[in-house]
């Protein structure tokens, strides 16, 4: 009976406090913006670990933040520009990104100061593209407290009533946030690290998606070809999301621009100001050198679990694709992806990541029946679109399957639904205390792939045990978001 009674015990209590053979320990940074720690995950002694660490870089401090300020690429001098200027708009990433922004603005509005703009002549305008609204809480961790009680910040929202048409540029509809169009002086401050839609994020991504209306997001993922993650220049002759941003940010005309490099544990490693070009590509070459990754065929080929960690992008679960697409590279037996999904609110304006609703559709449809403008928008869209069926169908779905973030908070109870019994035999494994249970059966990614979601890593390595195998051959990326592989 004792003997039972402790076999028993041991299961409740998960692998964590087995015996000496689950005594092998990974370590990697978890849970940005929320946590922000370092996790510790036990794992069979028996397994074979390697962890692929970026090359890295140390952290700088604040004079060569002034100094970068002081030595502008491309560009005259914050101050210098701020002269005779009555207004500025600052646009900064959102909570979603892990920018540092809230020890760059202090900085920055100081230079906007000596020139002599007072502090209500500055607005800070949170980019969120069809991202959700922040709460006040974490717009305090982003901008810092005491920005948020001197400036006025404004919270963009891409269906709103502050979105104003710009212009047909380069084939495509503009509306970009009338706070922003009106400023005097335009600034933008982003992220540079690999994007699976523009190569890199950061620079001209600050306004096309960032500060973009809902029929510019749509022509901007409907009609135009990605760059891929890492990719610094386009391919000659295509048109693709970078190049359009940039014409946009070139035409409406953003100022100046900061670019900021993170390390592998969110701490700013760099940072370049200027031009909407210049400087993006100087802050890319940074951010390649920061995240090489070196891996030799051999260990993938050998690999039979690939375990990635979606840190420092681990805030938003709708964010997590941007970690596992590094995963292609690999082409393992088994993916065990990890991500803190720490507001655990899966939602994008446009319906991505959930699938298609025909309701939807059909609803907004009706409705802009009363807007013959924006039927002649996407119309007009469309026809840029006009040589790829695919195309076509994919701009009528981003520009009628949106919803508002009010509209989610409505209908996403209408989602949940009783659990399902996953199959044994899974080759993605998912494992996160906040990722919703109603989004992750409806999350698209899951439908196309055999996934499980685990709440507890004892039940995961359970479910890995019963493959039969007690030698795993196990690669750990441990900051996904950040890396690049360089494979040899």
């Amino acid at each position: 009976m004792i003997k039972r009674d402790i076999e028993i015990l041991i299961l409740l209590t998960g692998f964590n406090n087995m015996t000496e053979d689950w005594k092998n320990t990974i370590k990697i940074p978890y849970g940005a913006w929320d946590e922000d720690k370092e996790l510790c995950l036990s794992v069979p002694a028996s397994w074979n670990i390697h962890v692929l660490e970026p090359a890295n870089g140390p952290e700088i401090d604040n004079h060569e933040i002034e100094d970068a300020f002081n030595n502008p690429i491309g560009t005259s001098s914050v101050q210098k520009m701020a002269i005779g200027k009555r207004s500025v708009a600052i646009a900064v990433d959102d909570i979603t990104r892990p920018t540092p922004t809230a020890r760059i603005l202090p900085i920055l509005i100081n230079e906007l100061r000596k020139s002599g703009l007072k502090e209500s002549d500055i607005t800070i305008i949170i980019g969120t593209g069809a991202h959700r609204p922040m709460n006040q809480s974490e717009v305090s961790k982003k901008l810092g407290e005491e920005i948020v009680t001197k400036y006025k910040v404004r919270m963009h929202d891409f269906s709103g009533q502050d979105i104003r048409y710009f212009g047909w540029v380069k084939g495509g509809p503009v509306y970009l946030n009338s706070h922003f169009l009106d400023a005097d002086l335009r600034i933008c401050i982003g992220c540079v690290m690999g994007n699976n839609n523009m190569g890199f994020g950061g620079g001209a991504k600050m306004i096309v998606p960032g500060l973009a209306g809902h029929l510019t997001i749509a022509h901007f993922h409907g009609v135009l070809p990605d760059r891929p993650k890492g990719q610094m220049e386009a391919q000659s002759g295509i048109l693709d999301k970078r190049i359009w941003a940039e014409q946009i940010a070139q035409q409406v005309g953003i100022d100046l621009v900061v670019c900021t490099v993170l390390n592998s544990r969110r701490q700013l490693a760099g940072i370049y100001v200027g031009d909407v070009v210049k400087a993006h590509r100087m802050a890319a070459k940074l951010a390649l050198q920061i995240g090489e990754t070196i891996v030799s065929k051999n260990a993938i080929q050998n690999a039979d679990i690939v375990i990635v960690n979606s840190y420092p992008l681990d805030n938003a679960p709708m964010l997590m694709d941007q970690a596992i697409s590094i995963t292609k590279e690999l082409s393992p037996k088994c993916v065990v992806a990890i991500d803190a999904a720490s507001d655990g609110v899966f939602y994008h304006g446009m319906g991505g990541g959930l699938g298609i609703d025909v309701k939807k559709i059909v609803k907004h449809f009706g409705l802009w029946l009363y807007h013959p403008e924006k039927i002649w928008i996407w119309l007009k869209s469309i026809k840029t679109a006009f040589k790829s069926p695919f195309h076509i169908v994919s701009l009528t779905i981003y520009t009628f399957n949106y919803w508002t973030y009010e509209e989610y908070q409505k209908e996403k109870h209408s989602f949940i639904e009783h659990p399902s019994h996953p199959e044994i035999d899974s080759n993605f494994l998912l494992y996160s205390k906040n990722f919703p249970e109603w989004a992750f059966r409806r999350w698209r990614f899951r439908k196309k792939n055999n996934c499980r979601l685990f709440r507890d890593w004892g039940d995961l390595i359970r479910s890995l045990s019963q493959k039969c195998k007690k030698k795993f051959e196990v690669l750990v990326i441990p900051c996904a978001p950040v890396q690049f592989l360089k494979i040899y």
